[in-house]
């Protein structure tokens, strides 16, 4: 630090300064806990009710055509594919700064993802740091398209172990639709409901190879998600899993006891060596 002489003018001057500054700390402490909080918690507000509309326009696909009309005819430029949740907020929030508009958009689509009810969402939103942290959040840990079927794939996975067959094909019928089929690979099978209520297996789907397969994993797992059952399916498998692996673990334990104790009988006994004393 450089080396100065002060006088008392110049000190008075600094605390002058000093006074200023931090009398604006307060005044922002007190803008962050009061205004800007009241601020923030009115947005959360209206954004709640956005959510509860999105969650009503993706039930009513259908209704999405007269919305982009709409939005075409009030003049919100959007894309093709442009989210739900970004034509909302596009409408509602038309000044705010892409930015913003996109953190909005963001909170919203991982609200629905994660279940959230429209009450929850302000709480929610502070509890991950606000609404900016939330989008910050998700672009870090944003899946690829890859990724997400992958996910779904296991979910779908997950969903057949956890259950039961529905129905089980004999061994005459499945040599005339999947001869080829090794055992534990998946084969697709074509049913039809009957007028009775009853569905009848009519075609294995011919060559259906991964490609398909996966389609229709990936449908049984985003299933299961919407539904808010992949994560107690997952719960389940790793349960079973580490139960199953306990038992092996016990298994091998006391098949290891049973062999030693085998060896320990074969083993030959040696004779006792008694000394014998002498008559003298």
């Amino acid at each position: 630090m450089a080396k100065y002489n002060y006088t008392d003018a110049d000190y008075n001057a600094f605390n002058t300064k000093i006074a200023k500054l931090e009398k604006l700390c307060k005044e922002r402490a007190d803008w962050e806990t009061k205004e800007l909080a009241a601020s923030n918690k009115r947005r959360n507000a209206i954004l709640a009710e956005c959510y509860d509309i999105v969650a009503e326009f993706k039930k009513e696909r259908k209704q999405q055509a007269l919305l982009d009309q709409y939005l075409a005819d009030k003049g919100v430029k959007v894309q093709s594919n442009t989210s739900l949740e970004t034509k909302i907020v596009k409408m509602v929030f038309p000044n705010a700064s892409r930015q913003s508009a996109h953190s909005y958009s963001v909170a919203l689509r991982v609200a629905l993802k994660r279940n959230k009810t429209s009450k929850e969402l302000h709480t929610w939103i502070e509890a991950q740091g606000g609404i900016d942290a939330i989008s910050l959040h998700t672009k870090a840990t944003d899946e690829t398209a890859q990724q997400k079927a992958s996910r779904l794939r296991t979910y779908g996975i997950d969903v057949i172990e956890a259950q039961d067959a529905l129905m089980t094909v004999n061994k005459t019928q499945t040599k005339k639709i999947a001869a080829d089929v090794d055992a534990d690979d998946f084969v697709l099978l074509l049913s039809i409901k009957q007028a009775d209520g009853t569905m009848a297996v009519v075609q294995a789907v011919p060559d259906a190879n991964k490609t398909l397969q996966n389609k229709a994993l990936e449908a049984i797992g985003k299933k299961a998600e919407a539904d808010g059952d992949a994560e107690k399916l997952k719960n389940k498998n790793k349960e079973d899993q580490k139960a199953f692996s306990a038992g092996k673990a016990a298994s091998a334990k006391a098949a290891a006891k049973k062999m030693a104790a085998k060896k320990a009988a074969a083993k030959p006994k040696t004779k006792s060596t008694k000394t014998v004393k002498k008559a003298v």
